[in-house]
């Protein structure tokens, strides 16, 4: 059947997300391992984020392989569009990491065009952050074109 992709829906997403979220926190030693109330707090729409409309799904039948999140915020007069990406580590390397960071680009240049991405007159960045000790996250940026900025990958 091959990889589905699909927008998040609020309404009935949250369990099935924080699943994924926590299994993937999990295996990469993140201390973030939230419930689907932890997760409908943190993914409270806000003037930069709207979960039903920033966040991107990637399905193996119906089973939740990888999810996608996008918000932007302006950080001394550039606008930085953040993006945070988990698919599961026993469906790695099958090319859904990188179908979820391409759409999650091409929704920051497409979120400014439509008026909900930041200030167009401003400079725009590529945001996404990983531990400098996670090789496989590192080497996954690297061979997008993100280079290590501070704590975290720009492009």
């Amino acid at each position: 059947m091959g990889i589905t992709y699909r927008a998040f829906d609020p309404g009935t997403d949250f369990p099935i997300a924080a699943a994924l979220i926590r299994e993937v926190n999990a295996h990469d030693e993140e201390p973030w391992l939230p419930t689907a109330d932890n997760l409908m707090h943190d993914w409270a729409p806000t003037s930069g984020f709207e979960p039903a409309r920033d966040t991107w799904l990637a399905f193996d039948g119906d089973r939740l392989v990888g999810a996608t999140i996008v918000g932007w915020r302006e950080r001394t007069g550039t606008i930085v569009h953040n993006k945070e990406l988990w698919v599961r580590p026993s469906d790695r390397r099958r090319g859904i990491g990188t179908a979820l960071l391409l759409w999650a680009e091409e929704h920051s240049v497409e979120s400014v065009g439509a008026g909900f991405g930041g200030d167009p007159a401003m400079p725009h960045v590529h945001n996404a952050g990983t531990d400098r000790d996670h090789e496989a996250a590192n080497a996954f940026a690297l061979a997008r074109g993100y280079q290590p900025i501070r704590y975290g990958f720009l492009m």
